[in-house]
């Protein structure tokens, strides 16, 4: 079964810049973009990444077993 989600794209290079401003690991910056943290601070990455940061939304679909 196919499932949309959505994600947002970033260049690698602003992805560090993101987790540098905001005092994240990579891997609390990759979460944040594919939507699988919904915390405050994964909100203002998402915000941060997509009015200062050049991010673009965009859905994509992936598999589930379910």
């Amino acid at each position: 079964m196919r499932k949309k989600v959505n994600v947002i794209i970033v260049e690698p290079s602003m992805r560090n810049v993101l987790a540098k401003v905001h005092g994240s690991c990579m891997s609390a910056v990759y979460n944040a973009l594919a939507y699988r943290s919904m915390s405050d601070k994964a909100e203002a990455i998402r915000r941060d990444a997509l009015t200062n940061y050049g991010g673009k939304l965009v859905s994509k679909y992936i598999w589930t077993k379910y």
